[in-house]
């Protein structure tokens, strides 16, 4: 299948305009019931970060394959192979091809009783700027959706992409139906979509200084979804400045 052209750039900006309005519709009409589940809070809780490892990584495949079902074990393998990597004295090469993610870490939530609470974690990709880095599996327990604490998982990333001199997180997100409701939360965390990748082309916003060959390489890793109607949005938070 042959590359498709980008749009013209007008017509690039106009299509990453309306999908982030959407975003924002969306966000708006999901917060105007008092009584909607999003808006359920919980009781402040002593989050303890477990890195992956061997000794936790069956606890956390069972977590993404509950909440990343339609990924058919996608996220459950990416962990393994992560865990399987660690100690190698490899690990912290770049690899030679672009695109490629490396520098994978993920870590494990849980409460001060030990309850599972999440997942969150980060990773570079080859031939991006040394300041970029992206959201690896991000996800909350099911039951703990809407209580407020994705929040302090994002946070959790941020906090290591600034100790390694980050300034640029980018997220893949879509309108998958295994990533419903994602829109609100990346809305409210300031997380605009600066990249559409659908059937149409790739449009790229001004807003983003990754390179064509890594959209080029998000195009082709997701061909299958997009080739199914799924529209890939990538996200971009600045973190240089912000004090979340």
């Amino acid at each position: 299948m042959p590359e498709m052209r980008q749009s013209p750039r007008t017509n690039t900006e106009e299509i990453v305009r309306k999908f982030n309005e959407a975003d924002a519709i969306m966000s708006a009409e999901t917060s105007s019931g008092s009584s909607s589940s999003s808006d359920r809070k919980v009781e402040v809780v002593d989050i303890r970060y477990e890195e992956l490892s061997s000794d936790n990584l069956r606890v956390a495949q069972g977590l993404v394959e509950k909440v990343f079902a339609l990924e058919k074990g996608v996220a459950a393998a990416d962990l393994e192979h992560q865990v399987h990597k660690q100690g190698s004295e490899a690990k912290r090469e770049i690899p030679e091809g672009s695109g490629e993610a490396y520098n994978e870490q993920h870590w494990i939530a849980r409460d001060k009783a030990g309850k599972l609470l999440g997942i969150t974690g980060r990773y570079d990709v080859a031939g991006d700027k040394p300041e970029h880095f992206w959201l690896g599996w991000f996800a909350l327990a099911p039951e703990l959706r809407g209580s407020g604490l994705g929040a302090a998982l994002f946070d959790k990333v941020i906090s290591e992409g600034r100790s390694d001199g980050k300034t640029v997180l980018y997220i893949i997100s879509s309108d998958h139906s295994d990533m419903a409701g994602n829109a609100k939360f990346y809305h409210r965390n300031s997380c605009p979509i600066v990249a559409v990748l659908n059937k149409s082309g790739s449009h790229v916003s001004k807003e983003t200084d990754l390179s064509d060959e890594i959209i080029k390489e998000l195009r082709q890793e997701y061909g299958s979804f997009i080739r199914d109607g799924v529209n890939i949005f990538v996200r971009k938070k600045d973190i240089k400045f912000s004090s979340e």
